[in-house]
């Protein structure tokens, strides 16, 4: 349900998997997913304490300040190779504290997608095979760190950057 933007019904689909398995870690991660893109911090941060009781090997995702996770998000920007890293270095990378739901389920993307790619393309109209490559990036910070288990943001963002834009170079 989630993936494909319905909201209300992957929060209802918790609170059943927490009545009918009240002890498995991973419906409180999922909950918490949930309640993150519906905008409830609080109800996302009990939802990972509750997992981590649950599952010690579990650790709540960190929440960063801006400029904090700006500056890894930098710092693994910097590391990518090229000519992946070239090209990211070459996009008007914007961070955003979350993702906007609406943009995202419009365009047809999950609610949780942590890095959308976008802006006028290049060379429109031409013969290039690459002309579809976004010229633009936008990353949603909550989005981002709900993956992270430990403080390891920067390994994520690479992971995050090699996936979605090295099928755009191919």
């Amino acid at each position: 349900c989630l993936a494909g933007g319905d909201v209300d019904s992957a929060k209802d689909e918790v609170a059943a998997a927490k009545v009918v398995d009240p002890d498995n870690a991973d419906v409180y991660v999922v909950s918490a997913r949930v309640n993150v893109v519906a905008g409830d911090d609080a109800a996302a941060d009990a939802d990972f304490k509750k997992a981590a009781e649950l599952d010690p090997r579990r650790k709540v995702p960190p929440k960063l300040a801006a400029a904090e996770f700006k500056k890894k998000v930098d710092a693994a920007v910097a590391l990518l190779p090229d000519p992946l890293g070239a090209y990211v270095r070459s996009l008007g990378l914007v961070v955003k504290d979350r993702a906007d739901v609406d943009r995202l389920i419009d365009s047809e993307r999950s609610p949780e997608t942590p890095l959308l790619l976008e802006g006028p393309l290049r060379m429109p109209g031409s013969g290039d095979p690459f002309r579809h490559k976004p010229t633009a990036a936008v990353i949603f910070q909550r989005s981002v760190e709900v993956l992270c288990e430990d403080d390891a943001v920067e390994d994520v963002v690479t992971a995050i950057f090699v996936e979605v834009v090295s099928g755009f170079l191919g």
